[in-house]
């Protein structure tokens, strides 16, 4: 955006979604006033298989792209 304005180009962009929300098959995460009790234990997944000398159990937080 900064550059399009430095350009004097067009600089309007929604922050907004492409999808269409309302369609059934759209998924997202909202907040919510009473939040369900999850077990900490889900949040970890165990890398390395049967070979695996040492396994490790990684939180899915600190995943990235």
């Amino acid at each position: 955006m900064v550059y399009s304005r430095a350009k004097e180009e067009n600089d309007k962009r929604g922050f907004g979604s492409i999808k269409d929300m309302y369609n059934p098959q759209t998924e997202w995460i909202t907040h919510s006033l009473q939040p369900t009790p999850l077990d900490p234990g889900t949040f970890r997944l165990t890398v390395g298989a049967h070979p695996c000398q040492q396994p490790y159990a990684m939180s899915l937080f600190n995943i990235s792209g």
